[in-house]
């Protein structure tokens, strides 16, 4: 028996619930659920359990319910969508591990380079075909994401990074001068030019998550939020996992928790997964006059060449969300540090929206692990696990959790998996050491944005 208990030397017990939902723009913009997500209460057998509503989870269930007709069933600890599926920046692009694509080459092979690079396009074209499958209204943005260089010496490598890629990769990318950029209706004040291209986009990922949950529902997948599992117990070839007042036995389970994996919860992954918080604000609704003085009128997902990155967008309904680091502690006082650091970046980008409000503020986990990829697969017989997106996980997360149901099927395309995804991530040395590292790190990284 495994008691799911809660081990977190990184953070604090609270940092990890979420049963209380964060107050986001996301979750203040999104329509109701269709129809009642009640808590599990009674005791129920499926083929496969799911632990985790969001966008592994949610599009497991749907591949393993709708296209391979299993007996499906899924649990959450909160709301659909609580945890970062709901928390996120929207940003459904290329990504999945800790590096970009010249880096990978560099760490991980040419091969296994190219493998990723198709998985992380073939994962936003699935977003988006899913989306449009579904008649899911996601408020998506024009295509392409912006990179800007926070100084010249990154400016300067941006000619040899586009042809890098062009090469290797077939990516077409654009550089642009900040002058360029200006005149295509990205102005700002703190940048000195841009890469600019690719498949991706933004959409509303709270809206993205309920549309997915509202479909499964209506064709009769169970999904019990509010229904945390505190055990799991294994026996004869079944699962049986158990929550306050019900329980699923189930053939197969998935854990589709990410970030939000309790420590000790999955013994295989103890030491191996590293939650690191971010936080996001995003202001009132801008006037058409202050669109017009700032000059940034384009929706484009934008990012910056910073470690400790920003990254932000322009809302559909003229917001703007701003987001970067989080701390590294879940104290109050931490948040709201890292919630002036966000204030000055974008103070410091946009000068003529100094004074405009900000309505919402808010935090959440990604996942970093040992290996710098995602793992997707079986590490324990008939268990099977998805996490470490590491910041990037609106596309992988979601094709992720397609990839877990074709393993679980046996299909044709599991061999599609790249062979780094497939492997246990390396353990992590000194994790008692954990929050003095990170806060170390962190101060490395601002002083080498800044200086170096």
């Amino acid at each position: 028996m495994t008691t799911l208990a809660n081990h977190y030397p990184l953070y604090t017990p609270e940092a990890f619930q979420t049963e209380t939902a964060e107050p986001s723009y996301w979750r203040a913009s999104a329509k109701p659920l269709k129809q009642e997500s009640p808590s599990l209460t009674n005791d129920i057998q499926v083929d496969v359990a799911i632990v985790g509503a969001g966008f592994t989870g949610l599009n497991a269930a749907y591949a393993l319910a709708v296209l391979h007709g299993m007996n499906v069933a899924v649990i959450d600890a909160g709301e659909i969508g609580a945890g970062a599926s709901g928390r996120n920046g929207g940003f459904c692009c290329i990504g999945g591990t800790a590096y970009d694509g010249l880096e990978q080459v560099k760490h991980l092979g040419l091969e296994e380079a190219l493998a990723i690079n198709r998985i992380e396009r073939r994962a936003v074209d699935h977003v988006r075909a899913l989306c449009e499958q579904l008649d899911i209204d996601v408020d998506r943005s024009e295509q392409g994401e912006l990179y800007l260089a926070h100084k010249p010496k990154r400016f300067a490598e941006f000619d040899d990074a586009a042809a890098e890629s062009k090469k290797i990769f077939g990516a077409n990318l654009s550089v642009l001068t900040n002058d360029q950029l200006n005149d295509r209706g990205y102005g700002n004040q703190a940048y000195y030019g841009g890469l600019l291209g690719g498949p991706d986009y933004g959409l509303h990922p709270l809206k993205y998550i309920r549309g997915l949950a509202d479909r499964l529902m209506a064709l009769g997948v169970p999904i019990y939020q509010n229904s945390r599992c505190t055990q799991w117990t294994q026996s004869q070839g079944k699962h049986r996992l158990i929550t306050d007042s019900g329980s699923i036995e189930a053939d197969k389970v998935i854990f589709a928790t990410n970030g939000y994996t309790p420590e000790g919860m999955i013994d295989e992954l103890s030491q191996r997964i590293m939650p690191l918080l971010s936080s996001i604000r995003v202001t009132r609704p801008l006037t058409e006059d202050e669109i017009t003085a700032q000059n940034w009128r384009r929706t484009t997902c934008a990012f910056d060449s910073r470690i400790m990155l920003n990254y932000f967008r322009l809302l559909p309904d003229n917001r703007v969300l701003w987001g970067g680091r989080g701390g590294t502690s879940f104290s109050e006082g931490a948040f709201n540090r890292a919630q002036r650091e966000l204030d000055n970046a974008f103070n410091a980008t946009f000068t003529h929206w100094k004074t405009v409000d900000v309505d919402y503020r808010w935090r959440g986990f990604v996942c970093f692990t040992g290996s710098q990829t995602p793992f997707v697969g079986e590490f324990r017989p008939n268990a099977y696990t998805s996490l470490g997106y590491h910041g990037n996980g609106v596309a992988m997360a979601s094709w992720c959790g397609q990839a877990i149901a074709q393993q679980i099927v046996n299909s044709e395309d599991r061999h599609f998996t790249p062979k780094s995804f497939t492997k246990l991530p390396n353990k992590m040395s000194f994790m008692g050491m954990r929050q003095p590292l990170v806060k170390a790190a962190y101060l490395g990284y601002k002083f080498s944005d800044r200086w170096l």
